[in-house]
């Protein structure tokens, strides 16, 4: 787990960028919520690349309740994923504000305001390079 805490208010999608480690299927997106978040539910997304930005939704997925100070996890439809090629997590609180551990590093982290859910193909514009959000898709 990361130790510098960030945020997006209600209705503002954040997405990171990771390069897949292997290469098979993933059934879960996980992402630790820090204890200051007041969201009780979140949409947690993977998207693929679209030239450095997320691009069309793969899987999404809800968590409710969330569980501040904790690891939140939601089950997806199995996803392959090849290793080496880059991938988008995304999470938006529809309302509350959600709280996450991030540092510095390789990835980007791009933003989009003013929704009620993930959207299918992202559009914001927004954003900043080099940071890693704590959160990874599994089985």
């Amino acid at each position: 787990m990361l130790t510098t805490s960030d945020f997006e208010n209600a209705g503002v999608a954040a997405a990171f960028s990771y390069a897949a480690n292997a290469t098979g299927n993933v059934t879960c997106l996980n992402l630790y919520v820090d204890a200051q978040t007041t969201a009780t539910t979140l949409q947690l997304g993977l998207y693929a690349n679209g030239s450095g930005t997320p691009g069309t939704q793969l899987r999404t997925c809800t968590v409710t309740p969330v569980t501040p100070g904790a690891w939140n996890v939601c089950t997806i439809t199995s996803q392959a994923v090849t290793s080496g090629t880059t991938y988008w997590l995304a999470v938006l609180a529809p309302t509350g504000d959600i709280y996450w551990r991030h540092t510095g590093g390789t990835g980007s982290y791009k933003v989009q305001p003013g929704l009620t859910a993930l959207p299918a193909t992202w559009s914001g514009t927004g954003g900043y390079p080099g940071s890693n959000m704590s959160a990874y898709a599994g089985n």
